[in-house]
């Protein structure tokens, strides 16, 4: 039996998603043991009511997250407003993000081929009519900002479209208990670190530990920005659509390693 210990640092939700997928790779001779430490938690921004508020200034609206997308229908609850009357703009969201888009009575204006937000800046530019944009994502605070959300920008701006950015939560590290607790796992039992965003990595790194376990990434990106922070990565996901995929692909590739 292989028993494989991987600390998921996600933010919550995301976290709980993640091990379950995990969870759902075990046989009778394969075990992930996952254990969940946020390194990363998400805080919603009122600044989300602009896109009920000036709905109709934009034709598209795009999700960088589904975090992004679950603020917004806490937001819709809150208020006692039903999705459904609102004429929203043309919505784009991420791989399995859409599941939740629909989940909302939001239907997805198309679903990229690379589920990325590179994916969606490629898709939007094939489209002719003049885009004005509204971008839903995080504030990040005391961390530096990953590159991703930035360079999709960009390219937007490269395909003259006219784009507005909503923060729609705020992103910061964990607290010093969570991070003391991060540390006494990693010294006594982790094998595997997984990544799903380059902020956790930044919070990974300023943790104390003796030996760093095996990193896996959720995707290119994810893995370009980590090894950025320093870290060397031992396994990128070549299906980077959905928390399956990746626990599938790294299940995959550690039963190979173990038997070369």
């Amino acid at each position: 039996m292989l028993n494989i210990p991987v600390l998921v640092t996600a933010p919550e939700g995301y976290a709980q998603r993640f091990v379950e997928a995990l969870k759902a790779c075990n046989d009778s001779a394969f075990s992930f043991e996952p254990i969940s430490i946020p390194l990363i938690c998400t805080t919603p921004c009122e600044e989300i009511a602009q896109i009920v508020n000036q709905v109709q200034d934009f034709n598209y609206m795009v999700f960088t997250s589904r975090k992004a997308i679950s603020v917004l229908s806490d937001h819709l609850r809150g208020k006692g407003i039903s999705p459904n009357s609102i004429q929203w703009p043309k919505a784009c969201a991420i791989g399995k993000d859409n599941e939740a888009l629909k989940q909302l009575g939001i239907s997805p204006a198309f679903i990229s081929s690379e589920s990325s937000l590179k994916g969606i800046a490629d898709e939007l530019a094939r489209q002719t009519s003049p885009l004005r944009i509204a971008v839903l994502g995080p504030r990040v605070e005391n961390l530096i900002e990953p590159d991703t959300v930035p360079n999709f920008i960009k390219a937007l701006n490269a395909i003259e479209a006219d784009v507005t950015y909503i923060t729609a939560y705020i992103t910061h590290h964990a607290n010093e208990l969570a991070l003391h607790e991060a540390e006494s796992l990693l010294r006594n039992k982790i094998q595997w670190v997984a990544f799903t965003s380059a902020t956790e990595a930044q919070v990974f790194k300023r943790l104390k530990y003796n030996t760093t376990p095996s990193v896996a990434c959720f995707g290119p990106y994810t893995a370009h920005c980590v090894r950025q922070e320093g870290l060397e990565v031992s396994f990128i996901s070549p299906d980077y659509s959905s928390f399956s995929a990746f626990a599938k692909h790294l299940k995959i590739f550690i039963n190979a390693s173990s038997k070369d």
